[in-house]
């Protein structure tokens, strides 16, 4: 009995030995585990701590660049204001000794837009591509302003724009000045063989003159006024002079021929007047001048007689006054053509291809065409309204008029 009592009491003994070794395993782990989540909760305080650090200098370092904020409205002013100050600092380093600009950009993956309206500013300047995110410009003010312009919207939708000046040297390495011209050259060349291969086979389908009927007229003038658009669009970044752009000017030179041909050839036969039989004479219209009266005015002056009368009045005071544009006129609207158009044939003006260009214009407006011929019409007929709404003077008018045309004719005078 004795003996058993012992073994029991040696079995408790080892059981509480067990049980204490037991605790002191699970006490231990618990004091692991705890040890374990304070060192992960100093490192993410850690880690957190260093992100908000590095936000802070980011921010500091951005209002140091610009006092005025960067968020919300601050950056819609700031967007808004004119030409930064950093922007304009570096266009007055302009030094045209360096013949190249760098843009060297890293734009985020959101917002999604933000590439491609990069990609297309930069077509829009010009820029050729170096390689990936490195674009290059001809050192120019124009040039300069845009990619000052570009490189500031990348910062603010989160990326960064690097613009600086280049050289290449050929003694350096196997890429010079003159390989970058050429990359200028070939993607000017690219696009205009793109035109040539998409118009010069409607060119050359145009019919003869006398077979064209008015659905051939109007398709020539739609696509004429498309190329027209276009090749302005690539001819202002053409910094160096592609020759297929002599091309593109032959297409279009000989569509306006045939578009003059066809018009001259559905025309009626009219009296021819010389200038000299008109010389020293005062031209007589109806009052409240718009466009086929400012447009008929300033032909007058500019091309039949530079020292002519103009009354706005409609008053015929002696046998030499001369009427246009008003009924019984000398010189008024015939057929489907406004005064101006008369003018201009009867004096023998129709050969100037900026006079005629001009006068599709005047008649667009005038003759308010459902499809207008010309591009500019819209616009020009914008500004005209403007001019009469500004003033009820028939003087005033046909100054302010006279002096829009002037720049008109001078744009056609390059471009028609």
């Amino acid at each position: 009995m004795i003996k058993k009592q012992a073994q029991m009491k040696h079995k408790v003994r080892r059981l509480i030995c067990l049980n204490c070794d037991s605790m002191s395993g699970v006490k231990m782990s618990i004091d692991i585990y705890i040890l374990g989540t304070y060192i992960s909760a100093a490192s993410l305080f850690l880690l957190v701590s260093h992100k908000i650090w590095h936000s802070v200098r980011c921010i500091l370092a951005r209002r140091k660049k610009y006092p005025q904020g960067l968020g919300g409205s601050a950056r819609l002013r700031q967007t808004l204001r004119p030409w930064p100050e950093e922007a304009k600092r570096e266009t007055a380093l302009y030094d045209p000794q360096i013949p190249w600009l760098l843009c060297i950009h890293n734009i985020p993956y959101k917002p999604a837009y933000l590439r491609a309206k990069v990609a297309r500013r930069l077509a829009s300047l010009g820029a050729v591509a170096l390689k990936n995110a490195v674009y290059i410009l001809p050192n120019q003010e124009k040039q300069l302003e845009g990619l000052a312009w570009l490189a500031r919207e990348i910062e603010e939708g989160g990326g960064r724009a690097y613009i600086c000046r280049a050289s290449f040297d050929a003694d350096a390495m196997l890429f010079d000045n003159a390989h970058v011209k050429q990359l200028f050259v070939a993607a000017r060349e690219s696009d205009y063989r793109a035109l040539l291969t998409e118009y010069q086979p409607l060119f050359e389908g145009l019919p003869e003159p006398d077979e064209a009927d008015a659905a051939a007229l109007q398709a020539a003038h739609e696509w004429s006024a498309q190329l027209r658009s276009r090749f302005e669009a690539v001819l202002a970044v053409d910094f160096f002079g592609a020759q297929s752009r002599e091309s593109v000017e032959g297409v279009l030179a000989g569509v306006g021929r045939w578009l003059r041909l066809v018009r001259l050839q559905n025309e009626v036969e009219v009296a021819q007047f010389s200038k000299e039989d008109f010389l020293g004479r005062t031209w007589v219209t109806r009052p409240g001048i718009h466009v086929d009266r400012i447009a008929s005015a300033w032909l007058i002056r500019r091309f039949i007689d530079a020292s002519a009368g103009l009354r706005f009045d409609g008053q015929v005071r002696k046998g030499t006054d001369v009427r246009f544009d008003m009924p019984e006129a000398e010189f008024t609207h015939s057929g489907n053509q406004c005064t101006f158009e008369v003018l201009i044939r009867r004096f023998s003006l129709d050969l100037d291809p900026a006079l005629f260009a001009l006068a599709e214009v005047v008649h667009d407006i005038d003759l308010q065409e459902e499809h207008p011929t010309r591009k500019e019409s819209a616009g020009f007929a914008a500004l005209l309204s403007g001019l009469c709404l500004r003033s009820d003077s028939d003087n005033e008018r046909f100054e302010q008029g006279s002096s829009l045309l002037d720049s008109l004719y001078e744009y056609f005078k390059r471009t028609a």
